[in-house]
């Protein structure tokens, strides 16, 4: 099939395309749901089914014109001040990140993002990170940067996982489910409109990847949709309970990419 003289899915059997669809229902359901976690989703198990680059490039795209769902429930919610805050710091290191991106294999750092973000999850389930909290909002001057920070170039080098740290950070600040969710959103916002303006700005992503999350974006819209509203229907100590869940889950994906 050609669209517009181009040719989406080229050389991709209808099971790939089946399988795409998949991965993007069941990774925008999560993000509708916590806000977050879409991402690592699409970039591992879309690598199963198309090549790393491709997963990485199709995913940044999809997850930004999707993303529009999201933006007034975020603006309404959110913890605008935090967001602020944070990105004067992500935007720098996003740019390296992606620069980055387009010259090496980003496989250590994703290692490296996996095992640090599951030895914090790890120390949260367990209780031990409940002791670090009122370090971190004594020293939140020098925190905050530091996680945008390392959020950033997460974020511009492996396309995933950025969102997944940060949350660690705001969950201290935002312990109310609906205001988390918003925040992370708000600050997902300002990170995947910042990461695509360089992809499309250096031409790193085609006219192929374009029309493919074009054509795959139905599926997110109505997975997303569906996700918050399952989102409302979750109690506050469930909803964080999963979080956890989720954290962990993302980490062993990273690590699994960062292995493979």
């Amino acid at each position: 099939m050609t669209l517009f003289g181009i040719t989406p899915f080229a050389d991709f059997s209808l099971l790939q395309i089946a399988g795409l669809a998949a991965i993007y229902a069941l990774a925008f359901f999560i993000k509708g749901v916590f806000g977050y976690g879409a991402v690592p989703t699409l970039v591992v198990l879309g690598s199963l089914v198309v090549p790393p680059h491709h997963a990485v490039l199709l995913a940044a795209i999809s997850n930004l014109i999707t993303h529009v769902q999201f933006i007034p429930g975020a603006i309404r919610y959110g913890d605008r001040r935090l967001a602020l805050r944070l990105v004067f710091f992500f935007v720098p290191t996003i740019a390296f990140g992606v620069w980055v991106f387009s010259q090496m294999d980003s496989s250590r750092l994703s290692l490296a993002a996996g095992v640090l973000i599951l030895f914090i999850m790890l120390t949260e389930i367990f209780g031990l990170l409940r002791h670090a909290e009122p370090l971190i909002r004594k020293h939140n001057a020098i925190v905050g940067p530091l996680a945008a920070s390392l959020a950033g170039l997460i974020a511009g080098l492996i396309g995933a996982g950025a969102m997944v740290f940060l949350s660690l950070y705001i969950k201290i600040f935002c312990p109310e489910k609906q205001q988390f969710r918003a925040t992370i959103l708000l600050v997902a916002t300002m990170i995947i409109v910042w990461r695509s303006i360089i992809l499309l700005g250096s031409h790193i992503v085609g006219p192929n990847i374009l029309l493919e999350a074009a054509l795959l974006s139905p599926v997110a819209f109505a997975a997303g949709s569906a996700g918050g509203l399952a989102m409302r229907a979750i109690p506050n100590a469930l909803f964080f309970r999963l979080y956890q869940v989720l954290m962990a889950a993302g980490a062993v994906l990273l690590i699994f990419k960062g292995l493979g």
